[in-house]
């Protein structure tokens, strides 16, 4: 994955569908992250966005014809946000052997997937059995 300090190519567009926090929010499209605000990007976050990078490849059109699907489809959206959740979640977990710490890492990210950053509205324990569902199925 490459990653740049720059703005991504849907950059415009995602601003129309989402509330995006602009100091924090970093996008893949294709095999690159752009992380327009320079943050810190933890190992756990990079493993969320190679699932993104996996998903973009094997969409017919690409991560143009990715993004416009997560665009207008919210249950593909969540699907998607869910599997890389699950990924990223799963492997917070085989460093993080703390079950106390899985398990607020876990609220956390699931609070993320139900927020209005990605548009969709999903209750808690919805967002939560989803991440942990797709942590189950992660194949190294």
């Amino acid at each position: 994955m490459n990653i740049l300090i720059q703005k991504p190519p849907i950059w415009e567009e995602a601003h129309k569908h989402f509330e995006i926090d602009d100091a924090r929010t970093i996008y893949t499209y294709g095999d690159t992250i752009y992380n327009p605000s320079n943050v810190i990007i933890d190992p756990d976050v990079l493993e969320h966005e190679s699932v993104h990078v996996r998903q973009q490849a094997n969409t017919e059109g690409g991560p143009r014809a990715w993004w416009r699907h997560y665009f207008d489809d919210m249950s593909f959206r969540i699907g998607q946000e869910a599997e890389a959740y699950g990924r990223q979640y799963w492997s917070f977990c085989r460093h993080e052997k703390d079950r106390n710490k899985q398990t607020r890492y876990l609220y956390m990210i699931a609070g993320f997937l139900g927020s209005k950053m990605y548009g969709v509205e999903i209750k808690n324990s919805e967002a939560l059995a989803l991440i942990k569902a797709m942590a189950n199925m992660v194949k190294e």
